[in-house]
C-alpha cells in the first residue's frame, strides 16, 4: 500500500531581493541558496525536500529553521527561464526602474505523495495538487492593479496577439497594451520571435519610434505596456486624405527615416515597415499635460500637427550575426526562410528568395513616399518590381520637385546594393528644399 506523508512548506525564504544587471538595462534576479539543515526528529521517517518560497503566504507560514537563518551562502546569480523584466515608469521624465517581479501566486503548503517502488526500493514523489507558478511570473491581478482597459475595442489584432487601449490608474495616462496569448506560441520559432520582439523593443528608445514602457507576464500571457498613438495609424490618414501635399509627405518620411537610422545604428532590421505600422501621434508628446489631452480628444487635428513613430517589432531581425555567416557569407545578410513582411512593401530580393538586411528597410520606405505623393502604389502586383522598375509618369509626377522624383528612384533601386542607404536619404537635399509648414 502506498505510504502518504505531508510535507508542509515551513522552510525559509530561498530567494531574497537582489539583482544582477546583464548589460543594456536588463537585470536578472539574483538567487541565494540555503544550507540544508538536518531534519527534524519527528520528520526522520520522511525524505527532506527543498522548498521554494514565491509568495507572501509562504512567507506567513511557522519557521522551525529561523534561528539557522544566518546560514546562507551565496550561489550564482540565478537566470530566471523566462528572459522578460517587468518595467515602471517612475516619473515624468519616463525613467524605468526594474518593477518588483516577485508577485507571484501565493502557493499552497506542498503536499508530497510519497509511494513505495514495485521492488522495494526508495520512495519516488507522485503529482499533487499544487500550483506549478514560475516564481518570476506575477499574478494577473499586477496588471489590473496598474490598468484599467476602456471598453471592448481593439486597437489591433495579430496571429497570437491583441492589442487593447488602457489607461494607467494612477495618472490617468492612455497606454496601449499588447497582449500575447502563450498557448498560441505553438514552435520553438514563435516564442523565440516574441523574445527577440521584447528585447529589441525595449532598447529602442526614440522620439520616432513608440515607446515600450513595462512588460508583465503571468502563467498564461505576455503584457506589453506601450504608449498610445492618439491618431490612428498612417494608413488611415492616407484613406482619409488620400495623397499629401509634398511638403507634409516630405515632413513625415522624413520622421520615418530617422526612426530607421536609429533602428540601423543600434544593429535592427523592422523588415515590416508600412503605413499601418506608422503611428500618427501628438507632436508634443504624451506628457505635456493638457494640450495633449485637448488635441487628442479633437477629430479634426491636422496632420501638421502630429509627428509619427514606429511600431510592431514582431518581425525584427538583430544585425550583424554571426550565424548569418555561414548561410549568405555576411554577418548583415540574413538568411532567406519565407517571404518576410507584408506583400504590397516587400523588396525585391524577398521575392526572390534571397538573402536580406537593411535595403529592405529603404525599399518600403519608398513605397510608402510613393504612396503618399500620388495616392496608389507603384506596382500591382507588387511582385513584378522583380522585373519591372517603377513608373514615374509625367502626368502625375510634373506636380513633384525633381528632388522628391529622385529620393523615390533611388529608394526604389531593385539592386540592393545601389538602393540608397538610410544615411544617403536622410541626408537627401529634398528634406532641405522641401517647404516644411512647422520645424520638426
Amino acid at each position: 500500500t502506498p505510504l502518504v506523508v505531508k510535507k508542509v512548506a515551513n522552510d525559509t525564504a530561498d530567494l531574497v531581493d537582489g539583482y544582477v544587471s546583464t548589460g543594456k538595462g536588463i537585470y536578472r534576479k539574483c538567487g541565494f541558496r540555503t544550507v540544508d539543515t538536518p531534519p527534524s526528529p519527528s520528520s526522520a521517517g520522511a525524505p527532506s525536500f527543498r522548498h521554494q518560497s514565491s509568495g507572501p503566504f509562504d512567507q506567513l507560514q511557522p519557521s522551525a529553521a529561523t534561528d539557522d537563518c544566518d546560514e546562507y551562502e551565496q550561489g550564482a546569480p540565478k537566470v530566471p527561464s523566462n528572459p522578460f523584466v517587468a518595467r515602471r515608469l517612475v516619473d515624468e521624465q519616463n525613467k524605468l526602474r526594474l518593477m518588483s517581479i516577485n508577485r507571484s501566486i501565493p502557493r499552497l503548503p506542498q503536499t508530497v505523495m510519497l509511494e513505495k517502488s514495485p521492488k522495494g526500493g526508495s520512495t519516488k514523489p507522485c503529482p499533487a495538487e499544487t500550483y506549478f507558478i514560475n516564481p518570476f511570473f506575477i499574478h494577473e491581478l499586477a496588471v489590473t492593479e496598474h490598468y484599467e482597459l476602456c471598453g471592448e475595442d481593439q486597437l489591433g489584432d495579430g496571429a497570437y496577439a491583441v492589442v487593447k487601449p488602457a489607461i494607467r490608474r494612477s495618472n490617468g495616462t492612455q497606454v496601449a497594451i499588447k497582449q500575447v496569448h502563450k498557448r498560441y506560441l505553438l514552435t520553438d520559432q514563435a516564442k523565440a520571435a516574441v523574445k527577440t520582439e521584447v528585447e529589441i523593443h525595449l532598447r529602442l528608445q526614440h522620439r520616432n519610434i513608440v515607446r515600450l514602457l513595462e512588460v508583465y507576464e503571468t502563467e498564461s500571457f505576455l503584457y506589453l505596456v506601450m504608449e498610445k498613438a492618439r491618431h490612428g495609424t498612417l494608413k488611415q490618414l492616407l484613406m482619409k486624405e488620400r495623397r499629401f501635399p509634398e511638403a507634409l509627405a516630405a515632413k513625415l518620411a522624413h520622421q520615418i527615416v530617422r526612426g530607421i537610422f536609429f533602428m540601423h545604428e543600434s544593429g535592427v532590421v523592422h523588415c515590416d515597415i508600412k503605413p499601418e505600422n506608422v503611428l500618427p501621434t501628438d507632436a508634443a508628446g504624451p506628457h505635456t499635460g493638457g494640450s495633449s489631452a485637448a488635441t487628442s480628444n479633437n477629430p479634426d487635428v491636422k496632420a501638421w500637427d502630429l509627428k509619427v513613430e514606429l511600431c510592431d517589432f514582431g518581425l525584427s531581425v538583430k544585425v550583424p550575426d554571426v550565424r548569418f555567416f555561414k548561410h549568405t557569407g555576411d554577418v548583415h545578410k540574413v538568411p532567406f526562410n519565407g517571404l518576410t513582411g507584408s506583400v504590397g512593401y516587400m523588396a525585391p530580393e524577398l521575392f526572390q528568395s534571397q538573402p536580406y538586411g537593411k535595403p529592405v528597410d529603404l525599399w518600403s520606405v519608398g513605397i510608402i513616399l510613393y504612396e503618399m505623393l500620388t495616392g496608389y502604389q507603384p506596382f500591382s502586383p507588387p511582385s513584378i518590381c522583380v522585373d519591372e522598375p517603377a513608373e514615374f509618369t509625367p502626368r502625375i509626377w510634373k506636380k513633384f520637385s525633381a528632388e522628391a522624383a529622385d529620393l523615390v528612384a533611388h529608394l526604389l533601386e531593385r539592386d540592393p546594393t545601389k538602393r540608397f542607404t538610410v544615411e544617403q536619404a536622410l541626408t537627401h537635399p529634398w528634406f532641405d528644399s522641401a517647404v516644411f509648414g512647422k520645424t520638426t
